[in-house]
């Protein structure tokens, strides 16, 4: 069978919704497995706050073959977004202007400095765009279309379909944040 190192959760509570983007290291079934064992954390401990979840998940992942991630909470009553990353998953706010955001260098599960959480205030209609390093760093080049962009779900099959890398895991999430 085909494995993906690369695995995303997405979960609407009442008041939040929190996004986990992984990847997991190298190629196969135990990229993949380290990386579902990272969303499962994140899903069954949704209500940690993001340092202590990222801490949580660096200790479930030791012994695995690790892995990059990002999580992200946006608080649905304020549109604050709230996010956190180590290695080299990929995060984009597009709005009336476009801001990537940050994270640490590290891998998950082989003992991280604590993280650093970044904090945005989302606007009407913005797009919260995730990825891994199965598509290119910078993405650029889609910017101006990303503005045009009404369904979000195509609009992630057409990055993965347009710039995934040939022979890498390609992950892609796409949030249209209507407040």
């Amino acid at each position: 069978g085909r494995f993906s190192g690369d695995q995303a959760g997405v979960w609407l509570d009442a008041d939040t919704t929190l996004i986990c983007m992984v990847d997991g290291l190298g190629h196969g079934e135990d990229a993949e497995l380290a990386a579902r064992k990272a969303v499962h954390f994140v899903e069954k401990n949704r209500g940690m706050d993001l340092a202590e979840m990222m801490q949580g998940c660096d200790e479930e992942l030791r012994g695995s073959r690790g892995a990059a991630m990002a999580v992200t909470r946006i608080d649905k009553s304020t549109g604050t977004l709230e996010y956190t990353s180590v290695g080299n998953t990929r995060c984009a706010i597009i709005g009336h202007k476009i801001q990537y955001l940050g994270g640490i260098y590290g891998i998950v599960g082989e003992g991280i400095n604590p993280t650093i959480i970044e904090q945005r205030q989302l606007g009407r209609r913005d797009l919260v765009l995730f990825w891994t390093d199965g598509l290119p760093e910078t993405l650029r080049l889609v910017a101006t279309r990303v503005r045009r962009t009404t369904n979000a779900q195509a609009f992630a099959d057409e990055l993965i379909d347009e710039f995934a890398i040939e022979d890498d895991d390609a992950g892609v999430v796409v949030v249209r944040w209507d407040a």
